[in-house]
């Protein structure tokens, strides 16, 4: 069963904001700054499996409903026959 997972933005304000490191082999090391009014949710491999398995389980619920419908249509189909059959005598 999926676990429905509520994501929160990362707000700093302000925002886009660095400050800039000139590093001795010529690279540069941004940090960034300002306040953090809200931490956002972890990009973690933990929550985008949780992500896919939601999907996977949708797919598989959705298969399923096509397959009893396909069912239930022909059903419907061979009792409708069955039904013009008996009318006909």
């Amino acid at each position: 069963m999926y676990n429905i997972l509520i994501w929160k933005d990362h707000c700093v304000e302000p925002g886009n904001t660095y400050i800039a490191k000139n590093n001795a082999d010529g690279t540069v090391t941004l940090t960034p700054t300002g306040k953090i009014l809200q931490q956002g949710t972890n990009q973690s491999a933990t929550n985008f499996n949780n992500m896919e398995a939601g999907i996977l389980d949708a797919h598989l619920a959705n298969s399923l409903l096509l397959l009893a419908l396909r069912d239930l249509s022909s059903r419907l189909e061979a009792a409708e026959k069955a039904i013009a059959t008996l009318q006909s005598t």
